[in-house]
């Protein structure tokens, strides 16, 4: 995925890998974009650690796009249309499956609804 992403190869678009987010690492991220993403191995489907991490980043004005590693390795020209269409801005709302989840952060003028914990504040 990286070899995809550096450089601004994708879209223009600037990744870095492993950035920091609160307490948290992004697998990638966009800081222009405010878009997150991750690459999640079978482990990961259900976690409630990662829902609290993801509520944490969209509670930050993140997007959190998350992808199966299976997908990254077998389908990656369906990952990168996704990940296009969630750039160009085809894909505003939430999607959840278990092959894909996209959260996107709220917009100020728009109410984001979503199953995920409110992370809690301090």
């Amino acid at each position: 995925m990286w070899l995809r992403l550096k450089n601004r190869q994708f879209f223009d678009v600037k990744f870095r890998r492993q950035h920091p987010v609160g307490p948290y690492f992004a697998d990638f991220a966009s800081w222009e974009r405010r878009l997150v993403l991750e690459i999640d191995g079978s482990q990961h489907i259900g976690s409630q650690r990662d829902k609290i991490r993801d509520a944490f980043m969209i509670a930050e004005g993140w997007s959190v796009a998350r992808f199966t590693y299976a997908d990254v390795l077998n389908d990656m020209d369906t990952v990168l249309d996704t990940l296009s269409a969630i750039i160009d801005g085809r894909i505003t709302e939430a999607v959840v499956s278990r092959e894909f989840q996209f959260y996107p952060a709220p917009h100020p003028h728009r109410v984001l609804r979503t199953t995920l914990p409110v992370w809690p504040r301090r």
